[in-house]
């Protein structure tokens, strides 16, 4: 490690100690193999809301996630440079409130389908849809809400909100991210951006779309744009893969028709971009390691109370969770 490098992973050795800590209250494989076993949604419902704290399972999930980032915020001395981790419910929310806004719901019944732990307050992003001035969100975002809400007026399609938020979305992540300096966070955008593109590509292909508009995919990932762009094809689709270090994800999809096993084969080929942290004894991947950890809990969570709900076995349900504990 340069003498540089090292001085910059230092600020973080008081965030490294919080960490370590913290930890060991997470569910971690045991605790989240135990909660698949448990008898009735009801119970699985109770353990989280006696963890987390809340009303409701949804109310204590979304304070968990809150929590962790308020620590990661504490710990890290104001260093903004996590809010990359924040952008995508940036994203969520705002999709969110111009949809509503669009559709005449009000801010009351809004607010509740808006993450509270996103960088800004979800009430100033509904006032922003509400007003048509988005300077309170990220520059990109602020940027691109105008562009498709005016999209959507013109074609009614509500994919064209998601589609130009999402691009400006990531963005934001990787400008933040560049700022920053950190290349944990650098380089968690990269890959966020590839596997969107994988998917989207998955998607075009397998739905007959033809081939590849450069256009289509996410500028600023580790895989050039304009190599989807000749595919044609499946096979060609596993080739680029292959040759890319994306041998899981290409796999996964060689096994599946379906998206399941292909989008669980992304979140832990994002994953184990964090597997080292570990063995790290210090510096900014221990708590960009803890927040990505706390968001696949999370996830792992919503699943087990999705397959509860709907009667799934035990045995089923475990091969579903993600495993950020490897």
């Amino acid at each position: 490690m340069k003498q540089g490098a090292d001085k910059r992973a230092e600020r973080y050795l008081y965030a490294t100690a919080r960490v370590r800590a913290l930890e060991n209250s997470m569910l971690g494989r045991d605790g989240s193999l135990r909660l698949c076993d448990a008898r009735s949604t009801d119970e699985v419902k109770r353990e989280i809301t006696e963890k987390y704290g809340g009303q409701s399972a949804d109310e204590a999930l979304e304070t968990a996630l809150s929590r962790a980032f308020g620590e990661v915020d504490e710990m890290s001395g104001g260093d903004d440079a996590f809010d990359v981790l924040r952008y995508p419910y940036d994203c969520h929310n705002v999709k969110y409130a111009l949809k509503c806004f669009i559709r005449g719901r009000s801010a009351k019944d809004t607010l509740s389908g808006m993450y509270g732990f996103a960088s800004v307050d979800p009430l100033k992003v509904y006032e922003a849809a509400e007003s048509g001035d988005f300077s309170c969100l990220p520059e990109k975002m602020a940027a691109a809400a105008p562009e498709a809400s005016a999209s959507y007026a013109k074609s009614r399609d509500p994919k064209a909100i998601d589609i130009i938020l999402d691009a400006a979305c990531f963005a934001d992540m990787l400008a933040k991210a560049e700022e920053s300096g950190l290349d944990v966070l650098k380089n968690a955008v990269r890959r966020r951006i590839d596997l969107c593109n994988i998917v989207t590509a998955l998607r075009v292909i397998r739905l007959g779309g033809g081939r590849l508009m450069t256009s289509a995919m996410i500028k600023g990932g580790s895989v050039d744009p304009s190599k989807f762009s000749s595919l044609e094809g499946e096979g060609a689709l596993w080739s680029l893969l292959r040759a890319e270090g994306y041998l899981s994800v290409a796999e996964a999809a060689v096994a599946d028709d379906g998206f399941e096993s292909i989008e669980k084969a992304c979140d832990e080929c994002y994953l184990g971009l964090f597997a080292g942290t570990r063995y790290i004894a210090y510096g900014p991947e221990i708590p960009a390691a803890y927040l990505t950890n706390a968001e696949y809990e999370v996830k792992n969570l919503r699943i087990i109370l999705a397959g509860k709900a709907s009667g799934e076995d035990p045995r089923s349900l475990r091969s579903h969770l993600r495993e950020w504990w490897r």
